[in-house]
């Protein structure tokens, strides 16, 4: 007779952790495309110069774990947005660094928000789950990526 293997802890983890990254992703682009006329790959853009303003190019790809080619299209078609301003680095003339314009940053808001708010209506998740489920990921995090 055949019994069902015990799942392992961390496979289960694992799994969940890329499920739930997936169905975040899927539903951000869906969102944002229909609610905000943007990506969510340009919300991801925005969000790293909101957090950090200055940043390289090169720096945004690393972060984003993305080609620095696919970095500088989503870059060019911002600045032809008006959202982000890019400049040349002054402390190294073959770098650019990017920040937010005013129009930018009312834009991150609102994509922002709009996020939110379907992950509040949608995720149906007490406050304490999350904030729980958030701890044990940020300690994955810090021990598997420690600059983060």
């Amino acid at each position: 007779m055949n019994f069902p293997v015990p799942e392992n802890s961390y496979e289960r983890f694992l799994r969940a952790v890329h499920k739930s990254v997936y169905a975040i992703d899927r539903n951000a682009d869906r969102l944002l495309t229909e609610k905000e006329g943007g990506t969510f790959s340009q919300f991801l853009i925005l969000m790293a110069i909101a957090q950090c303003s200055g940043l390289s190019q090169q720096k945004i790809a690393e972060f984003l774990d993305l080609t620095p080619a696919a970095v500088s299209r989503q870059i060019d078609s911002l600045v032809k947005a008006g959202l982000i301003v890019r400049e040349q680095d002054p402390q190294s003339r073959r770098s650019h660094v990017v920040s937010l314009t005013p129009t930018g940053e009312k834009r991150f808001r609102a994509m922002k928000s709009t996020l939110l708010d379907s992950f509040k209506e949608s995720s149906k998740v007490p406050a304490d789950e999350l904030d729980a489920a958030s701890e044990i990921l940020e300690k994955v995090v810090a021990a598997m990526h420690p600059h983060c």
